[in-house]
């Protein structure tokens, strides 16, 4: 049986990881942000500056770049918020223990 002092070690540990899990996603946020601003710019360079062929291809290489990012950017948020809940959830049945 887990001694009280032992409880309250493991929920700070919990607390932390729970912080900074939190700052991660704000983090995510922004950079999702930035990388939608990224594939719009990839589509305006695309449409509008279509005096040479070099713009067109890196204005869609930007696009396309732009989407990769995104893609795994959505699987990482999806893996922090299902590890957030797993971690809220010990933490609420510590506090239930104590």
């Amino acid at each position: 049986m887990a001694t009280p002092n032992d409880l309250e070690k493991k929920i700070k540990f919990l607390d932390s990881k729970i912080s900074q899990g939190e700052r991660l996603l704000k983090i995510l946020l922004y950079v999702s942000i930035a990388d939608v601003i990224l594939i719009i710019a990839g589509i305006l360079m695309a449409i509008f500056l279509q005096e040479t062929q070099i713009f067109i291809f890196i204005g869609i290489v930007l696009a396309i770049f732009g989407l990769v990012i995104m893609f795994f950017l959505l699987r990482h948020l999806n893996d922090l918020k299902k590890g957030l809940t797993e971690y809220m959830q010990r933490r609420n049945d510590l506090r239930t223990r104590m």
